[in-house]
């Protein structure tokens, strides 16, 4: 959209794919494509210089020494859509003796918590690495020109660690969606429910099987759960459906064209995150496509469902359950 009209564009990437590489195209000739790897870093910041850009826009950084160059050098917009300096797992909560959202800002009793609420692994030295990683990006942070939040949640975060509030703006994320929009569609009933997004402990999908056999109870009718997209959890999830006798849909990573096409045979979109979603912008997906959803109340997500209009607000008291990776 920036090089139709006009502005040349420049990208640093540290990680190869294909999203980068076709860029360079007929239709993007302003593209220029610096790679990180295997390039020194005297070279690529010579090329960088040369090169003159007016702004720096940046986000997931995770090479220091090239994002503090960048801050320190250029004037600059840094996307935060996550807890970067903010958490030392980034996961901001706590998973033991049950799941809980964390609440304070980041510091050194951070490290307190973090082997004995299972903030993540087990490992003391693992947790140090982490926490000086996330501290200096937090310092780093602190130098650059604007930060973007992709939620009020977000922005809060760093509210909390002191930044000032002109300095942090928020950008609403956006979705190829935005151009559907159906509202409230009255159909029959279909008995599915929907979860798209990566199968981790933290998305909870591993929460919907037990949930689709008691809700079908209650009902007495049967409900089928609808899987789009993959991860570690995927056939443990698979699994607890064959153990709670649910049918299971399972699709896999789709296109967005296939995603509208499934939003249009479901009843409901579950977004059962049990941690605190930074946005949640699959709900936003399926609210564009007339598809209500159910989650629960965390991190972002109620800054976009609204009960009684796009969904509803499932019983904490479900949240509270001990993740299966510790039982």
């Amino acid at each position: 959209m920036l090089s139709e009209r006009g502005h040349e564009l420049a990208f640093v990437y540290e990680i190869e794919s294909h999203d980068h590489t076709r860029l360079v195209d007929a239709e993007h000739p302003r593209v220029q494509l610096w790679h990180v790897a295997g390039q020194k870093r005297e070279d690529l910041f010579a090329e960088i210089a040369a090169w003159d850009p007016e702004i720096v826009y940046m986000q997931d950084f995770h090479d220091l020494t090239i994002a503090r160059h960048l801050i320190r050098t250029y004037p600059n917009a840094v996307f935060s859509h996550g807890f970067v300096g903010t958490c030392v797992s980034g996961t901001k909560r706590f998973a033991f003796p049950q799941v809980e959202m964390c609440q304070r800002p980041f510091g050194p009793g951070c490290l307190a918590c973090y082997l004995p609420r299972r903030c993540g692994g087990l490992n003391p030295l693992t947790a140090w690495k982490l926490y000086q990683g996330e501290k200096a990006r937090l310092e780093l942070l602190r130098e650059c020109t604007l930060l973007l939040a992709n939620s009020q949640f977000i922005r809060d975060e760093y509210l909390k660690q002191g930044f000032s509030a002109e300095r942090v703006r928020i950008v609403s994320p956006y979705t190829t969606f935005m151009h559907v929009v159906n509202g409230p569609v009255e159909r029959p009933p279909t008995g599915k429910v929907l979860f798209v997004g990566r199968m981790t402990e933290l998305k909870g999908a591993w929460l919907l099987p037990e949930a689709l056999a008691l809700t079908a109870h209650v009902l007495d009718r049967p409900l089928s759960l609808v899987l789009v997209g993959d991860g570690p959890d995927r056939e443990h999830v698979l699994h607890e459906c064959d153990r709670w006798k649910v049918n299971v849909e399972d699709h896999g990573w789709q296109s967005a064209v296939a995603n509208t096409n499934i939003y249009q045979d479901v009843d409901v979109l579950a977004v059962p995150s049990c941690w605190p979603e930074p946005y949640g912008l699959v709900g936003v997906e399926a609210a564009h496509s007339g598809v209500p959803a159910v989650a629960f109340r965390v991190g972002g997500i109620s800054e976009w469902l609204i009960p009684g209009i796009n969904g509803e607000f499932a019983p904490p008291d479900l949240l509270m359950r001990r993740p299966f990776l510790l039982d």
